[in-house]
Parts: C-alpha cells; sequence; structure tokens
C-alpha cells in the first residue's frame, strides 16, 4: 500500500473550509485501491494555542516519517507551508503527485533541480 500525505493551501482560510477540501479529497483519493491517505486535517499539535510554525513542523515530520509520496492539490501553489511540504518531500526523495496538469512539468523541473543537489 502506498502513504500519500495530503498538502494544499490552508493558511488564511477559515477552518471549516480547508477541513472540509482536505475530508473531501481523503474521501476521493481513499477510495483509489493501495493508496492510504495522510491527511493533516486529522491532526493538530499537542501545544496550547498553536502558531503555524507548530503545524508545520509536525507537517514535516510525519511527512518524513510516514509517507511515500505526497498529493498536491487545490490551490497549494500559493500557499508558504505547501511549499514547504514539497520541497521537503522531494529533499526525502518521496513520489510527487500534482492534481493541477498545469503544474505538473514545472514541479517535475524544480524535482529535478533540488533532486540533484542530494
Amino acid at each position: 500500500m502506498k502513504t500519500i500525505y495530503l498538502s494544499s493551501k490552508i493558511t488564511g482560510l477559515k477552518e471549516k473550509d480547508w477541513v472540509g477540501s482536505f475530508l473531501l479529497k481523503e474521501d476521493e483519493l481513499s477510495r483509489l485501491e493501495g493508496w492510504d491517505i495522510i491527511n493533516p486535517a486529522n491532526f493538530k499539535p499537542d501545544v496550547e494555542d498553536p502558531q503555524w510554525q507548530h503545524y508545520i513542523t509536525e507537517d514535516i515530520q510525519i511527512l518524513c516519517d510516514n509517507a511515500d509520496g505526497i498529493y498536491m492539490f487545490g490551490e497549494w501553489w500559493s500557499s508558504c507551508g505547501a511549499w514547504v511540504e514539497l520541497l521537503s518531500a522531494i529533499r526525502t526523495d518521496k513520489e510527487i503527485i500534482v492534481e493541477n496538469r498545469w503544474l505538473r512539468i514545472p514541479v517535475k523541473l524544480i524535482t529535478k533541480w533540488f533532486r540533484k543537489r542530494m
């Protein structure tokens, strides 16, 4: 089974909106045979009043330790956190899946460039 981490824009969105989009994407992708989904909407840092750095630190740890790949969807390109997740996935040699077909070639070029420097 392939474990895929979901990544998209979260910052600046209402919680109900981003959680809803992540849950819908998890439901859609979980129907694909052989995919186990890691959904950041399902976890929260264990600190009082968590801030961005708490979320991204936990996200990167979970992505790097538990995922075989990352699935970039929605308006991920406009999110600093999604870029951090993407670059972390590239540097840890994860499979990169980009939902938007227009962004696949640029992401492949970025991936190739960063993997050369490993």
